[in-house]
């Protein structure tokens, strides 16, 4: 075994999402390429969010676990401060 864990294999790509997020979203030439960019880097910031605390000896199984609790978690944030905007506006 080359051990290759689930670990190490997050921590590489939120590292290179982040990296080439920063890269492209600094160049000055293409907007399009600025927008790919931005994606990169909140794919990167929310990957190593959710799986910032594995355990490094973790095995596939429970990384693939952690990562849907942790993006359940994350879009119920995200569904339920959208739905409370409109009321929380309604009272400034």
């Amino acid at each position: 075994m080359t051990g290759i864990t689930p670990y190490k294999v997050i921590t590489a790509l939120s590292i290179l999402l982040i990296s080439g997020g920063v890269v492209c979203s600094v160049q000055g030439v293409s907007f399009q390429v600025y927008r790919v960019g931005f994606i990169m880097l909140i794919c990167g910031a929310l990957l190593q969010i959710i799986m910032g605390n594995l355990d490094p000896k973790a095995n596939w199984l429970h990384a693939f676990r952690v990562f849907l609790i942790g993006l359940a978690i994350f879009l119920a944030i995200v569904f339920i401060s959208v739905g409370a905007v409109p009321h929380i506006y309604k009272w400034l």
